[in-house]
């Protein structure tokens, strides 16, 4: 068995609030080189992932790494000096869902807060994130980044940050 310090419960949910930090700091690039190559950002509205764990229903949104290095790009030109207060993370203690040391795979849910503003408008999401985590070369990576939210039946709030 490989005994991976870097791949056990402790070190990924020490990345998924890594993860939410870097985030809420803006620091979009650092954010998206915790993706691997192949890696997933996922919104659904409705769904369940197919066995295969392929997305199967609408997504708000559904975005690839090349998608997701598109929207970090006009992320990191938009001045956001307007967004007060900025958007922000309330991490609850991730739950391990399940581990494959041997694969290299392993999923994690975290229950989460979001909240942004823009002026006297408020935003406050509830709900959970679902990582799919990859052993890599460089460490792990995300495979999947799953956000589930409460209340995701109906119709979604635009949310001006990736949550």
């Amino acid at each position: 068995m490989n005994q991976d310090a870097s791949f056990d419960r402790t070190a990924l949910s020490d990345l998924v609030a890594r993860e939410a930090t870097l985030l809420d700091d803006g620091r979009w690039n650092e954010w998206l080189a915790l993706f691997g190559e192949d890696g997933l950002y996922w919104v659904p509205v409705l769904g369940r992932l197919s066995r295969a764990g392929a997305p199967t229903s609408s997504s708000a949104p559904l975005q690839d790494r090349l998608a997701l290095q598109a929207r970090v790009a006009q992320l990191s030109e938009r001045a956001e000096q307007a967004q007060h207060p900025a958007g922000q993370h309330v991490l609850q203690d991730s739950r391990l869902e399940y581990m494959d040391a041997e694969a290299g795979s392993a999923a994690l849910r975290t229950p989460v807060l979001y909240m942004e503003g823009w002026g006297a408008q408020r935003l406050m999401l509830a709900g959970s994130f679902r990582h799919l985590f990859q052993r890599t070369a460089q460490g792990p990576r995300i495979a999947i980044k799953r956000v589930d939210l409460l209340g995701g039946v109906h119709h979604l709030p635009a949310v001006q940050r990736i949550i």
